[in-house]
C-alpha cells in the first residue's frame, strides 16, 4: 500500500520543518552548492502547507474514496523544488502509478443511476 509511505513522508517532513532541518536534508540529498532550480527556503508556511496537504489530503481520499481529495495531496508531493518534496516526490509518483489504473474505486467515477424509480442495491448511490 503506498499510503503509508506518503504519510510517513509527509509527516517526517513536517517535522524536519518544524525542528527547522530543512536545508540540511536539502544538502544532503542535492549536494552544496544548492541547484539554482531549488527552492532551499520557500517560507516555513509553504512547507508546513505542504506537508499537511500531502498528509490530510491523501488519508481523506482514501477513507472518503474521493479521487479529487487523493489529486491534491498528490499533486502536493510531486512539487519536488522544496525540501518537504524531495521527500514525498518518490512516494507521490508510486501512489500515482497505483491510483491512475484504479479510478472506478473512487467515488467520483463510479455509475450513477440513471432508470426510472428507486436505484437498485448496488454501487450506484
Amino acid at each position: 500500500m503506498a499510503i503509508a509511505p506518503m504519510v510517513v513522508a509527509g509527516v517526517t517532513g513536517l517535522a524536519l520543518v518544524l525542528l527547522d532541518r530543512e536545508v540540511a536534508l536539502a544538502t544532503s540529498v542535492l549536494g552544496q552548492p544548492l541547484p539554482g532550480w531549488f527552492f532551499a527556503r520557500p517560507g516555513r508556511v509553504w512547507l508546513v502547507l505542504q506537508a499537511v496537504l500531502v498528509i490530510v489530503s491523501v488519508v481523506n481520499g482514501w477513507m472518503f474514496q474521493l479521487c479529487s481529495l487523493m489529486a491534491i495531496g498528490i499533486l502536493a508531493g510531486l512539487v519536488f523544488v522544496t525540501p518537504v518534496g524531495l521527500q514525498t516526490m518518490l512516494p507521490a509518483l508510486l501512489l500515482l502509478v497505483l491510483v491512475l489504473p484504479r479510478l472506478n474505486l473512487f467515488w467520483e467515477f463510479r455509475p450513477r443511476w440513471r432508470g426510472p424509480g428507486p436505484p437498485l442495491p448496488g454501487p450506484w448511490r
